[in-house]
C-alpha cells in the first residue's frame, strides 16, 4: 500500500554515471581522469574562435549539455561532415531560474552580446546572468562568470554559449 518512489532526476543519473566512469578510468590509468578532462576543456577553450556577426532565431527546450554536443555533432554530419563556416551560427543554451532542463536556441553569428541574449528570454523581470567559461582559477577548469553589461560579448565554452539565468531577490 506504499506509493511508488518518485521518478529519478535524469541529470542526477547522468552525473552519477559520469562519476562512476571517472572512478573506473582512475583505477585503469595513472593520471586521474579529472585532470585529463580539465586539460582537454582548457585546451578546447583556448582554441575557440569568435568572429562577429548578429541576430537571433528560435528557442526550444533541450535535455543536457551532453545532448547539446551530440545534437550539434549529428547536424554537422548531416550537413556534410566538416566543420561549420566560422560566421554561421552558435548554439546558446541556458538554465532558467533553477529549472533542471535547459533551453536551447541557435543564434546567427559567433559573437553574442548580453543584450541579444536577453531578447531570447520570454519572461520579463530582474535577473542575474552567468555564463560558463574556461578558467584555471579552480581545479575543475571552468567557472560561471556573471555578465552585467548589455554590450558585453558572452564567453564561449566548447563552441557553445552556456548560461544560467537567476531571479534577483
Amino acid at each position: 500500500t506504499m506509493p511508488p518512489n518518485p521518478a529519478p532526476n535524469p541529470l542526477t543519473q547522468l552525473e552519477e554515471a559520469r562519476r562512476r566512469l571517472e572512478e573506473e578510468e582512475k583505477r585503469a590509468n595513472k593520471l586521474p581522469s579529472k585532470q585529463r578532462y580539465v586539460q582537454a576543456v582548457m585546451q578546447r577553450g583556448r582554441t575557440c574562435v569568435r568572429p562577429a556577426c548578429a541576430p537571433v532565431l528560435s528557442v526550444v527546450p533541450a535535455v543536457s549539455d551532453l545532448e547539446l554536443s551530440e545534437t550539434e555533432t549529428k547536424s554537422q554530419r548531416k550537413a556534410g561532415g566538416g566543420s561549420a563556416p566560422p560566421c554561421d551560427s552558435i548554439v546558446v543554451a541556458y538554465y532558467f531560474c533553477g529549472e533542471p532542463i535547459p533551453y536551447r536556441t541557435l543564434v546567427r553569428g559567433r559573437a553574442v552580446t548580453l543584450g541579444q541574449f536577453k531578447e531570447l528570454l520570454t519572461k520579463k523581470g530582474s535577473y542575474r546572468y552567468y555564463f560558463k567559461k574556461v578558467s584555471d582559477e579552480f581545479d575543475c577548469g571552468v567557472v560561471f562568470e556573471e555578465v552585467r553589461e548589455d554590450e558585453a560579448v558572452l564567453p564561449v565554452f566548447e563552441e557553445k554559449i552556456i548560461g544560467k539565468v537567476e531571479k534577483v531577490d
